[in-house]
């Protein structure tokens, strides 16, 4: 009976035995494999590893790990190798396949923010990190973004009539061309109006700076305005009541606006403006976000004369009016959504509504009349392209719909300003595909 025993033991030892090797693990200091541990074809080679669990490790998963805290919840997928020291914490669905992650001090809560990462690759040797995604877009937090451009701003002024004629006052606003560069949180881009993209076309000369500013922090986006322009005309093609035969030119005619809209992007863990309008993030599935926050813009319109011509119809009943002062501020909601398409080609859609407390004035010389009002406001932003790892080719509209009252007519002034931008950007450093 005891020879029995000692068989059996025997047996059931040499099947342990051989079920632990044919799995090719290889553990000093191991607290725990569990919870359907590593399948055939997979190594684990570790030293004081805590724990290795959850259906950790799948088919040809090399894992190499020392002193590693944690490693959990189907973290791991085939095809997948790991190589790496002191790694604090690697969970939650953080690879998928043909991940490769090479490098020492890898992961710490100090890189992985997010839970449910698919990708998280650092340099084998300066030990930069390369790129995050979280499922709906990359971002590249190291990488040196270089892009070309060409873009063309604008800033009309339009007065309307009682009637359905309305006097639109246009900028001549250079066609730019430019080149930029965007590294961590520092954008810089500079274009200049060449002479060859801009020939005389009769309109006149606008002057003065355009600043207009959109910032994308994570969760927020953030647009200002410092338009400070002279020089501006009606076209004959407008029906504004004049008959005009020729460019009705207006060099005394100034608008400047100052102005920041803050908004709250809700959704930014999965919805990145960075990726349509600044080529930081590369969104690789489709998302959208509510928006909600509020904008305030100052703004003066003036001309040595009448801003309504003389002979313009009589149905302007701002005529003799030579300068405009209004202030806007209030709230607004909105919302903005990318599409993709193959994983590569987007278009993105961005519209907020507010709703401004507006305090303007207008002076004819002799009187000064005031009003205070609440007029609607508007942000949109649209853009389409294509966006890589390594390339993205961009198209971009950029505007926002300011409104100011008139204390002698129904109809309020209409003052959008804005930009149009096509951009070629290369990302520098990137090793994913």
């Amino acid at each position: 009976m005891k020879k029995k025993n000692r068989s059996f033991q025997l047996i059931f030892f040499v099947s342990i035995l051989l079920l632990f090797f044919s799995g090719n693990i290889i553990a000093q200091d191991t607290t725990s494999l569990e919870k359907n541990p590593p399948d055939q074809d997979t190594t684990i080679v570790s030293r004081s590893t805590i724990a290795v669990e959850n259906n950790a490790s799948k088919n040809d998963t090399t894992i190499k790990l020392e002193d590693s805290a944690l490693v959990q919840k189907k973290a791991f997928r085939p095809d997948t190798t790991i190589v790496s020291n002191n790694t604090n914490i690697v969970e939650k669905n953080l690879y998928k396949h043909d991940s490769t992650i090479v490098g020492n001090n890898a992961f710490t809560r100090d890189t992985i923010v997010n839970n449910d990462a698919k990708s998280v690759i650092k340099d084998p040797v300066t030990s930069h990190l390369k790129a995050i995604n979280n499922g709906y877009y990359t971002t590249y937090p190291d990488e040196f973004i270089l892009r070309i451009y060409l873009k063309n701003k604008f800033g009309p002024f339009t007065i309307s009539s009682s009637n359905k004629e309305d006097l639109n006052y246009k900028s001549n606003s250079k066609l730019g061309a430019g080149a930029g560069f965007t590294y961590k949180a520092l954008t810089l881009n500079l274009a200049y109006g060449f002479n060859f993209l801009n020939p005389e076309d009769g309109k006149g000369k606008t002057k003065g700076l355009d600043l207009q500013i959109h910032l994308y922090p994570k969760k927020w986006a953030i647009d200002l305005i410092g338009a400070f322009l002279k020089g501006y005309y009606l076209d004959p093609k407008d029906y504004n009541g004049l008959h005009l035969n020729n460019y009705y030119l207006r060099p005394d005619l100034s608008r400047n606006i100052v102005g920041l809209a803050i908004y709250r992007v809700a959704n930014g863990n999965k919805f990145s403006y960075r990726a349509a309008f600044n080529q930081k993030d590369w969104q690789t599935r489709s998302a959208g976000s509510l928006l909600f926050g509020g904008e305030t813009y100052y703004g003066v319109v003036k001309s040595d004369s009448s801003l309504v011509p003389l002979n313009a119809g009589p149905d302007y009943l701002q005529a003799g009016i030579n300068n405009i002062n209004s202030f806007s501020i209030g709230p607004g909601i909105g919302y903005a959504y990318t599409l993709v398409l193959g994983n590569h080609f987007f278009i993105t859609g961005s519209a907020i509504a507010s709703i401004n407390l507006n305090i303007s004035q207008e002076e004819n010389g002799t009187s000064i009349n005031s009003v205070t009002k609440i007029l609607p406001g508007a942000d949109y932003k649209a853009a389409i392209g294509y966006n890589s790892n390594t390339w993205s080719f961009t198209a971009a509209f950029l505007g926002d719909a300011l409104y100011a009252g008139s204390a002698i007519s129904k109809k309020e002034y209409f003052l959008p300003t804005g930009n149009v931008n096509f951009v070629i950007a290369k990302k520098f450093g990137t090793t994913r595909k």
